[in-house]
């Protein structure tokens, strides 16, 4: 990056955001393109990676923590990547952030065109439609959350040895009393809040589910894939706060020592295997997005030796082409993306890094 293109992301991260369009977009034209982009079907997880975690987790948990809107953005993020590929997600991100903050809600029963006009509209329906309640809620009670969450955190920042391995996981339990996450994706908030535990979502749950051996953490669904066990959560009239269950606490315990054997098959230790999820979860995902057409799979060298196929669903989906937010993404980073990106796309106020770069495209795309 040349010495204009920094001034000019200092000042726009100090300053605010330059209007763009529908969204907003942090960066101009000249956006790093760190790394080299993987375009074979290889991954060796033998070797270190270079995903983008050390360079990047740490500023994401740092916003993250810096107060109850960027806390809920966090946790609202995190609900918007269930069940979705990368490149729905990170285009249609901050439309959706947009236009919660500015009509402060996702839903208005007394407006029956509400959704039509302000959701699908702006071409994020794809991100809500049954989260909708819970994404809605968690803005709606950002500070209550934000207030039950950030002591522990800051318990965990100030504390060493025995006492901070503790707070983890009373970090993660409290994010597990947040609505619509589940034991997966509430280690994903706990890693994007404090660097650690990690997120074994069904990216991460092809490479390591035959590590579970009591059977008991992992099940099947009605389509026949892999996927860890529900937790049962209520809401008792007397506090109004979503409490999760006895055995969805133990539940959780064997989550956090369903990663402790990650880590040891791994070799990356219990503090360093967010690390090693996340990484290796970007540099799969870029495998994914870098790879050619009519790519069914891609071969990983896992850390043990063993090399296995995992499916790639990324590279003939065909649905996404009747949005021009996530067509525009793609025909930008299909092909040239690196794990680095994909880390740095983690962070709210970088997600709408390159807008200008696919806008053109989106509009001509709407015009069309």
């Amino acid at each position: 990056m040349n010495l204009k293109s920094l001034l000019k992301r200092l000042i726009v991260e100090k300053l605010g955001y330059v209007k763009e369009g529908l969204i907003t977009s942090p960066y101009d034209t000249d956006v790093d393109k760190p790394g080299i982009p993987n375009t074979t079907n290889l991954i060796d997880l033998t070797k270190p990676l270079e995903g983008g975690f050390c360079e990047f987790n740490p500023q994401i948990n740092q916003f993250s923590q810096s107060g109850p809107d960027e806390f809920a953005e966090m946790i609202i993020f995190v609900i918007a990547t269930i069940l979705k590929r990368w490149y729905e997600v990170v285009p249609a991100f901050p439309a959706l952030m947009k236009t919660l903050k500015e009509k402060g809600t996702l839903i208005d029963k007394s407006d029956p065109d509400f959704f039509d006009k302000n959701v699908r509209a702006n071409y994020f329906a794809h991100l809500v439609l049954s989260k909708l309640p819970s994404i809605d809620k968690v803005w709606q009670e950002r500070q209550q959350i934000y207030s039950r969450i950030k002591p522990l955190i800051d318990k965990y920042n100030r504390s060493n040895g025995i006492a901070k391995e503790e707070a983890i996981f009373d970090i993660y339990l409290a994010f597990l009393h947040v609505p619509y996450l589940g034991i997966a994706k509430a280690a994903f908030a706990t890693q994007l809040a404090i660097g650690r535990l990690g997120c074994i979502d069904s990216v991460n749950m092809n490479l390591y589910k035959d590590l579970d051996k009591s059977g008991k953490l992992i099940t099947v669904n009605k389509k026949g894939h892999p996927t860890f066990q529900g937790i049962s959560k209520s809401t008792p009239k007397k506090t109004n706060i979503l409490t999760v269950s006895p055995d969805g606490i133990e539940l959780a315990k064997s989550y956090v020592e369903f990663l402790k054997v990650i880590a040891k098959q791994t070799k990356s230790g219990e503090a360093g295997v967010s690390r090693f999820l996340w990484d290796s979860w970007t540099t799969l995902i870029e495998a994914k997005m870098n790879a050619p057409k009519g790519t069914k799979s891609i071969d990983v060298i896992m850390p043990s030796g063993e090399k296995i196929s995992v499916p790639n669903d990324y590279t003939d989906d065909t649905k996404s082409e009747i949005n021009p937010l996530t067509t525009g993404f793609r025909k930008q980073y299909s092909g040239n993306i690196t794990a680095k990106d994909i880390s740095r796309q983690h962070h709210p106020r970088m997600m709408t890094e390159g807008f200008k770069k696919w806008t053109k495209y989106f509009y001509k795309t709407l015009n069309n």
